[in-house]
């Protein structure tokens, strides 16, 4: 199954945790631990509404995702 990516606004905001790249292309100043895709999901909290790191740390609303597509199927055993 291959994906495409999808601009931001037509990503779920329910919740679902989903792949997310920024804007921008990818730039030599990440960190091993930052480098895009990053597992997302929008938190809808008043005053706090816009997609936060599923996982880990960072700042996503630095990275400004422009862009987004599910999260593959896990591994079959």
């Amino acid at each position: 199954m291959v994906s495409e990516w999808q601009p931001i606004d037509t990503a779920p905001k329910d919740g679902t945790h989903i792949l997310a790249c920024p804007d921008a292309r990818y730039d030599a100043t990440w960190t091993f631990a930052q480098a895009p895709p990053f597992v997302v999901h929008y938190w809808d909290n008043p005053g706090e509404e816009g997609f936060y790191l599923s996982s880990g740390g960072g700042d996503l609303d630095a990275i400004c995702p422009g862009y987004w597509q599910p999260l593959p199927p896990p591994p079959q055993s």
